[in-house]
Parts: C-alpha cells; sequence; structure tokens
C-alpha cells in the first residue's frame, strides 16, 4: 500500500486524536483556564491517539495517563460547581436577612460566606463577599467597619459606581466630608448620568466651602432630574452664600413647589430674608411656615427668637422661648434668655421662676445667683424668705 493511500484510508481516524490534541492547545494557551487537569489530559490523549496509529499496542498507556487527569479534572469541576452553588445560598440568604430587618443575623451568614469562600480560594475574586458583610455591618450601624471592608470590595471591582456611592453615604453618616466628596466623585466619573451622586457631591463641596464648585454640581443634578426638590433647595442655600439673593429666591421657591410639605426650605428662604434684614418675611415666609410644619423643631423656634430679638418684641420672645423649653425644659440658654425677658418686662415673679429652674439644673452658675440677688433687690425679701 502507498503513503497516500494510507493517508487517504486513515486521515478519519485522525480527527479526534488532533481534535483532543487542539483541545489541549487551546487550554494551554487560555491563560484563564482553571481545570488545568483537563488541558493536559486532552493533550496527552491526543497524542496517545496519534501514537495508536502507528503502534497500537505501545498506546494503551497513553490513554491511561490522559484518562486519569481528565476523569480528575471532571470530579474537581464538580466539587466547584457544588461550592459555589453553595456561596451562592449563603449570599442569598444574607441579603434576604438583611432586607427583612434582621441584621445581627445577616451578619452571620456573611461571616459564614467569608470563611466558606476563603476555604474555597475565591475571596478575592467576588466583591460580593465582601459587599455582603459591608452591608450587614451598616445595618448593625457600625459603618467605620463597614467602610473597611467596602474598600475591600471597590479592590476587586473598582469601577462599581453604586459601591463607590455606598461607601460615601457611609462617610457622610459619619461626618467625613472630604472622604465622602471623594467617594461621590469617583461614582459620577465612572456613571456621569448618576443623579443622585451628582447631588450628594455637590453637598459634600456645599459643606467645605467650595461654593462654585458645588453650584455646578447642583445644576448638572437638576440637568440629569429637573424635579429634583433637594437640589434646586442645595442651589438655593449656596446661591444666597455667593450673595446672588434673587436667584436664590427663585430656587428655593422652585424647591418649596416640589417639596410641599416639607419645613425645609421655609428655613432657607427665612435664613435668606434674615440676612438682608428683612425680619418680616423672614417670619412671616419663613420660620413661622416652617414651625407650623414642624412644631417640634427647636432650631426653628430659636430662629424665630432671634428675629422677635431683632425686632424688639419681647412678648413674642417670650412665646418662641417658651415653645423651646416645651419641647426641651433643660435649655439653659432659653431660660436664661426668658428670665431676662421677664425682668425687664417687670414680670420679676416669673423671672425668678426661671432662675431657679435654672440653678436646679446647675447649681454652680454664678451667674444665675447673681442675676437672682438684682430680682430680690426688687423685691420684698421677706416675702421671699
Amino acid at each position: 500500500m502507498s503513503v497516500y493511500s494510507w493517508i487517504e484510508e486513515s486521515v478519519w481516524l485522525l480527527l479526534i486524536p488532533l481534535l483532543f490534541l487542539g483541545m489541549g492547545l487551546a487550554g494551554l494557551h487560555h491563560r484563564r483556564y482553571q481545570l488545568a487537569g483537563f488541558v493536559i489530559g486532552c493533550y496527552i490523549t491526543g497524542l496517545a491517539g496519534i501514537g495508536w496509529l502507528i503502534e497500537p499496542n505501545l498506546a494503551s498507556g497513553g490513554f491511561l495517563g490522559g484518562g486519569l487527569p481528565m476523569t480528575g479534572s471532571g470530579l474537581l469541576f464538580i466539587l466547584r460547581r457544588t461550592d459555589r452553588e453553595a456561596r451562592e445560598k449563603i449570599l442569598s440568604n444574607s441579603q434576604s436577612l438583611l432586607e427583612k430587618g434582621f441584621p445581627s443575623k445577616a451578619l452571620d451568614a456573611s461571616n459564614r460566606l467569608i470563611r466558606r469562600a476563603q476555604r474555597d480560594g475565591v475571596l478575592m475574586q467576588d466583591s460580593r463577599m465582601w459587599l455582603s458583610k459591608a452591608r450587614a455591618l451598616t445595618g448593625h450601624r457600625e459603618y467605620g467597619r463597614s467602610i473597611t471592608y467596602y474598600s475591600m470590595a471597590l479592590e476587586i471591582d473598582q469601577n462599581n459606581e453604586e459601591l463607590w456611592f455606598e461607601k460615601g453615604e457611609l462617610h457622610r453618616k459619619l461626618k467625613q466630608w472630604e472622604e465622602a466628596e471623594a467617594c461621590y466623585l469617583n461614582s459620577t466619573e465612572i456613571r456621569y448620568t448618576h443623579g443622585e451622586a451628582w447631588l450628594k457631591l455637590a453637598q459634600m463641596k456645599e459643606r467645605r466651602d467650595k461654593l462654585t464648585e458645588a453650584e455646578d454640581a447642583y445644576v448638572i443634578a437638576l440637568e440629569l432630574d429637573s424635579n429634583h426638590g433637594f437640589a434646586y433647595l442645595g442651589l438655593g442655600r449656596v446661591q444666597s452664600k455667593l450673595e446672588r439673593v434673587k436667584e436664590a429666591l427663585k430656587s428655593i421657591e422652585k424647591s418649596i413647589a416640589l417639596l410641599k410639605e416639607d419645613y425645609r426650605p421655609y428655613m432657607v428662604r427665612g435664613d435668606i430674608y434674615y440676612s438682608i434684614g428683612d425680619y418680616e418675611r423672614a417670619d412671616a415666609k419663613g420660620y413661622s411656615k416652617a414651625v407650623n410644619i414642624r412644631p417640634d423643631m427647636k432650631n426653628g423656634w430659636r430662629k424665630l427668637a432671634k428675629v422677635y430679638r431683632s425686632k424688639d418684641k419681647k412678648e413674642l420672645l417670650i412665646m418662641a422661648l417658651s415653645r423651646i423649653l416645651e419641647i426641651d425644659s433643660e435649655d439653659e440658654s432659653a431660660l436664661w434668655e426668658r428670665a431676662e425677658c421677664h425682668f425687664e418686662e417687670k414680670k420679676l415673679g416669673d423671672s425668678m421662676g426661671d432662675i431657679h429652674r435654672l440653678l436646679a439644673l446647675n447649681p454652680g452658675n454664678q451667674k444665675a445667683r447673681k442675676f437672682k440677688a438684682k430680682i430680690l433687690e426688687k423685691l420684698d425679701t421677706r416675702e421671699w424668705d
């Protein structure tokens, strides 16, 4: 038989060994291929198949040598798949517990997940492992520790804008304005259309007195979401600080229209009118409306007290201070100021009552004791004894 006839008859027999050989070579060149046993088994089996065509009696060892690593690789594949399914189940359970409001159980599940991932050797391959524990710690209000796990997740998945945003929220809660700003900035750089990240970035820049940059960020947030009341509110605050009062008032009006019964725009509007000396409008259009919406807001009543003090309206000032004391009966500054107002209005009994309450809270207050002596000079000392 000629060589050409032999090749013509045997070419079909070469297909199977060449296929195995090709699979092995492809696996060797594919660096991310993890099942090394399968690759080596295919390579050896391909060579054994070619050897079988030449000398069948000597090829059995090659087939055995190729079959063993392929079998081991198959078993390894099954084990890895089983481990992966177990990790996914624990991860899903942790997320479910957190959503149902059980942060302690969610934290236990995330700890099991991390131990399992570490044992399986995939801990640094999936950011969800770290993120699961980070969110569970956030549910526990352990923000400092949670930030550490967010950082680990971001080492694996640096281009995830939501991870940067969530980490920024934690820094914001801890009043770490610079770190929060950096996180929100990364989030906007990864996804420019992330309107909420632009809003938070603007707020952090405002906190750090970067007013021009804050204004630009608020404008971008409004371009992405034109009906965002808090963006208009922040823009109004910044414009007020930049002494552009008319623009600031227009922005606050838009914020009020969008936020409806929210007290915060009215507080800012009151601040704007107060800053230009328009105390009537600061009262009527600002602080009074804010405390009507939220009567238990001590800061609102303090602002009103400041307005009434500037307008020299003693009765209204006493009323505002009384509301502060209804909210917080141990507010020493409100007690002291009301005692002074009562004294100026010649209501000495009421003034003495406030001083007694003040001394009960702080017996070592020498200023209050001197004021008490001043009141006693105006009264019949024997009557008080």
